[in-house]
């Protein structure tokens, strides 16, 4: 009897091309794989022939989660929009003979969960068409929110009407926060959705508690978009460097020209270190190291750094979202400022380096803990798994 499992599609996932992307999608798929067969399926296109100059796929197996990526190197005329139609096309049919593969192996899947339509809507629809399979959809992104810059709103019509007609065929759909569900059921009518938010891996972020120093550690993660707002975070810190000096900010994101500059030109260079994109096991022990960790995002989804941090006892400064506020809490595992305002997040930074001994690390740790673990999210997704088989 050939085994049942859930069949895993998703539009980001960590690659040898880029490890990072949608890493918490990967951390999803271990917390389910506690409770289920989990087999990952995704495509990654190589544009410069990093793994190859035409199709390999790479599986890896352990425990109870497969991964199955396939690379394509895109063929090209030079032509930007006959190239684009090309590889999109290579794009669904690679992923549904992938599919088709694994089924004629494997036995048709108890469930298909999608995480993040964006690119994977259409293989989905034909998936369900064909196969008759119930799918599921796990939803992070930032486009569906009101009053971004990349907007759902400014795609095509033809993929709009794919995603609505995607999610009114969903047998679920869930959310990694209450406003991303909302700003959803705005768009495509749907309201009974759940949240099943992100993951932290407390295998490598937990506390550690090292000797107190006079200077505050303060630390930034992200990849660097407009949205997370860093040059205006550092004129925060500026701010705050008026009246007190004795920080230091390990800032972690792509290292830009812009960001370099603004450094110099607010003669932050002896208080803010650049260290460029690392891995979790790496940002683990700075954020061990740390005092607090400071976010001051225009918009977010979820934000995987804030639990992170939390979970290894360290609060955060964060801008003045609802999203954070569906989890964060005012002066015990963060302080708030406003997203809008320079001057309230230098405020909020001044008044953590005066009293940062007010907040409980190992207080801190445990809740997140307690909230955020892979048992603990594993077992959402099953509760939703069981209620559909």
């Amino acid at each position: 009897m050939k085994e049942k499992y859930v069949l895993w599609l998703a539009s980001w996932y960590p690659t040898e091309i880029a490890p990072y992307d949608g890493d918490f999608v990967q951390r999803h798929a271990k917390a389910v794989s506690i409770y289920k067969e989990v087999v990952v399926v995704f495509i990654k296109k190589d544009v410069n022939g990093m793994i190859t100059n035409s199709k390999k796929t790479i599986k890896t197996q352990k425990n109870n989660l497969t991964e199955i990526i396939f690379y394509y190197r895109p063929w090209t005329c030079g032509i930007k929009l006959i190239d684009k139609a090309v590889s999109f096309i290579n794009y669904q049919i690679f992923y549904y003979k992938a599919i088709k593969d694994l089924i004629t192996e494997k036995g048709n899947p108890l469930l298909i969960h999608v995480h993040v339509i964006k690119q994977v809507a259409l293989v989905c629809l034909m998936l369900k068409r064909n196969y008759k399979i119930p799918f599921v959809i796990s939803e992070h992104w930032t486009g569906f929110l009101h009053g971004v810059k990349k907007s759902f709103k400014n795609h095509n019509p033809i993929y709009k009407r794919l995603c609505r007609r995607l999610f009114r065929n969903a047998e679920k759909v869930t959310v990694v926060s209450d406003v991303l569900g909302k700003s959803i059921g705005d768009h495509f009518g749907i309201k009974n959705y759940s949240v099943v938010q992100n993951v932290v891996d407390s295998t490598i972020f937990f506390p550690v508690y090292t000797p107190k120093i006079n200077s505050t550690i303060f630390v930034h993660i992200s990849n660097g978009t407009e949205q997370k707002n860093i040059l205006k975070m550092l004129k925060a810190f500026s701010l705050v460097k008026e009246s007190n000096q004795d920080f230091v900010l390990h800032l972690f994101a792509p290292v830009k020209s812009d960001i370099q500059e603004l450094i110099q030109q607010l003669h932050l260079y002896n208080n803010v270190i650049l260290h460029g994109e690392e891995p979790q096991n790496k940002l683990a022990i700075v954020l061990q190291q740390a005092d607090a960790l400071v976010l001051f995002s225009d918009y977010e989804t979820f934000g995987c750094v804030v639990i992170e941090a939390n979970a290894v006892g360290v609060p955060a400064i964060l801008s003045d979202l609802t999203v954070f506020r569906e989890y964060a809490i005012e002066k015990e595992t963060c302080l708030f400022a406003s997203s809008n305002s320079l001057e309230d997040c230098a405020a909020a930074i001044d008044y953590f380096i005066k009293n940062k001994d007010l907040f409980d690390k190992s207080k801190i740790a445990k809740r997140t803990s307690s909230l955020f673990s892979f048992e603990v999210i594993g077992e959402k997704f099953n509760a939703i798994y069981e209620s559909l088989i």
